[in-house]
């Protein structure tokens, strides 16, 4: 586990293209968010969270942890169907887990080589996993792979953001695009600050 913060460079830069973001920047200061490097860990934490609160999510990984100390691919698929339970997942997530453990404990998926491809090209192999879609392949980026340019249109609370931040009634997805394109190449730095506008900072 570390922390994904923004450097000034991109603070400063969104800043400049975004002058009410600039504003909201400088009010709200520095962000840290807990980031998962690691990807098996992070795709189990991103399937474990998927439909449920954050107390939940807690409470469950903490479970987790208790049994295998790091959340790897050998350790969930050493843990039968009733462990997994007992923790609070489903057998649908416990589903997808295994699905992806056993990719890439026999070598057909390589998270070494996300490193190489494009941020679509990710994109198309995760949403191929079960469990995945779009919007979850999108927060690996963010939280997993560290990608610098991710702005998830299929995010509630990033849409929510930039309609608070711009005064909009509505957001279509023309008018989406324009707002990646003046953030990009630091998307993931703006939603960073999204996401709190949208909690009301």
């Amino acid at each position: 586990m570390k922390l994904l913060t923004c450097t000034e460079v991109e603070t400063a830069y969104l800043s400049e293209r975004d002058h009410q973001l600039g504003d909201a920047i400088q009010r709200i200061g520095k962000i840290e968010r807990i980031c998962y490097p690691d990807f098996f860990e992070g795709f189990a934490n991103a399937i474990i969270g998927q439909q449920i609160s954050t107390k939940a999510m807690e409470t469950i990984w903490g479970k987790i942890i208790e049994l295998c100390e790091k959340i790897t691919p050998e350790c969930i698929m050493s843990m039968n169907l009733e462990d997994l339970k007992r923790c609070g997942i489903s057998e649908r997530k416990t589903g997808y887990l295994k699905n992806c453990a056993q990719l890439i404990m026999n070598g057909s998926l390589c998270p070494n080589e996300f490193e190489h491809m494009s941020d679509d090209e990710v994109c198309h192999v995760l949403t191929g996993l079960k469990g995945v879609g779009t919007w979850t392949a999108e927060m690996l980026l963010i939280f997993t792979l560290g990608r610098k340019d991710v702005l998830s249109f299929g995010d509630y609370g990033i849409r929510k953001g930039i309609s608070i931040l711009h005064e909009l009634d509505e957001l279509d997805m023309n008018m989406f695009e324009k707002f990646q394109e003046c953030y990009s190449p630091y998307g993931t730095a703006a939603s960073l600050y999204l996401w709190e506008i949208a909690r009301g900072s």
